[in-house]
């Protein structure tokens, strides 16, 4: 059970508090090992977004798209910069709107130190900067759309959309690929000591499956 190959190696390293976050959440978790939690990865970013933690948020969504979300097909990788930059402008508001400008300028500083003063040509990400020292960027002409609930549940509905195209498309986990290829190569493995016990049987002559047809045995040709 790949499970508990997981268990095994946290107890290994020492790592008791993941161990014991993984035992918690994977028995109430049920079976549902096959497919990727896709509400709760969408979970996840949204909590570091709430968090203010814009460096988590990044980090999670990095790894989601260099793992998965590049090998879509090219015609989405498009859609999946625009999601990204969607979703560092929803960290923004979501700070302004709870009154953390502090946050929100940390999240432009991190987003100047990654890209440089480049990307302030881009997608109006300098009117963006802005945004912090808006008396009340919620009914602003530009900034108006943003803080409505509507853009933020739009965004949230089209991420988990995207990410559930893309998880379809890929393998599973390395780590429960390796547990089934330990599992068939055991199952193999009984199957043959089963064949080998059968033959070792025959031989003996007392195979019960062969017990009843010894009256139909062919007469030996006789040597010329």
């Amino acid at each position: 059970d790949t499970d508990v190959l997981v268990e095994e190696y946290l107890l290994f390293r020492g790592f008791m508090q993941t161990y014991r976050a993984f035992v918690s959440e994977s028995s109430r978790q049920g079976d549902r090992l096959h497919e990727f939690q896709v509400d709760k990865i969408v979970e996840e970013l949204l909590r570091h977004l709430t968090s203010f933690s814009f460096e988590a948020m990044m980090e999670l969504w990095n790894f989601l798209d260099e793992r998965y979300m590049m090998k879509l097909e090219p015609k989405h990788s498009g859609i999946v910069r625009h999601l990204e930059q969607s979703l560092q402008k929803f960290y923004l508001v979501n700070a302004v709107q709870c009154g953390q400008t502090d946050r929100a300028r940390e999240g432009i500083e991190s987003l100047l130190e990654k890209y440089g003063d480049s990307f302030l040509s881009e997608n109006d990400w300098s009117t963006w900067c802005a945004l912090p020292y808006l008396k009340d960027p919620s009914n602003s002409d530009f900034f108006k759309v943003y803080f409505s609930k509507n853009w933020a549940s739009l965004l949230v509905v089209s991420i988990h959309n995207v990410l559930t195209t893309a998880l379809q498309q890929a393998p599973q986990p390395q780590l429960l690929s390796a547990a089934h290829h330990k599992s068939t190569i055991a199952r193999l493995e009984s199957r043959i000591l089963l064949l080998e016990e059968r033959l070792h049987a025959l031989h003996a002559g007392n195979d019960p499956s062969h017990h009843h047809h010894h009256h139909h045995r062919h007469p030996r040709v006789q040597d010329p």
